[in-house]
């Protein structure tokens, strides 16, 4: 087990015109060993009651971790904010919702672009990001292309399976054959019955 530790860097994100500067952040916990992938299995449990508890505790710091750095951040969002009016962060507002329904919009006529064309999602890495106009153009070549490069379909009649060498019949068991069988076979290796 690597006991190296690495430095630590804190990084002070604090305006210098700020009134209140915020409050130095405790030091993160280092991260824990990766669980095992199904703790269900009691073979997968190393660690034993104390280990568990001691696992239980770094989730619980790792999701307070999570909730300070989220905190953080909006903190800095509403420090960015303060000193926009009303309008501004109405407007900064109605800019990224119409940057994420153009995005949306976006993504729509893609994959209708796919689908009239029979494209795949896999297809949909080379169309270009731009115009409605121009992804159905690029489209339009990549199914012509594809098409293009399909084997040409077979002429002339299907195969019959009918048709052709057969296997060979399997060898009749004389044990279970009828009578007429059995002599048809003896006469057919010379041996003649006198009944």
């Amino acid at each position: 087990m690597n006991t190296r530790t690495l430095p630590r860097w804190r990084f002070l994100l604090a305006r210098h015109d700020d009134p209140q500067p915020p409050a130095t952040p405790a030091p993160a916990p280092p991260a824990p060993d990766p669980a095992p992938a199904d703790p269900a299995d009691p073979a997968d449990r190393p660690l034993g009651p104390a280990g568990e508890k001691a696992l239980e505790e770094w989730k619980k710091r790792a999701k307070e971790a999570e909730a300070a750095a989220k905190a953080a951040a909006d903190r800095v969002r509403e420090f960015e904010d303060r000193d926009k009016t009303e309008l501004e962060k109405a407007q900064a507002l109605a800019e990224r919702a119409t940057r994420e329904a153009e995005a949306a919009r976006g993504e729509l006529a893609r994959t209708r672009i796919l689908a009239e064309h029979g494209l795949s999602e896999a297809d949909a890495e080379f169309l270009p990001t731009g115009t409605e106009d121009e992804m159905r153009a690029a489209a339009t070549r990549l199914a012509e292309r594809l098409a293009a490069a399909a084997p040409p379909p077979r002429s002339g009649p299907r195969p019959d399976p009918s048709q052709g060498p057969r296997q060979p019949a399997p060898p009749t068991d004389y044990r279970t054959a009828s009578k007429s069988d059995v002599q048809a076979k003896l006469r057919e290796l010379g041996v003649h019955s006198y009944k």
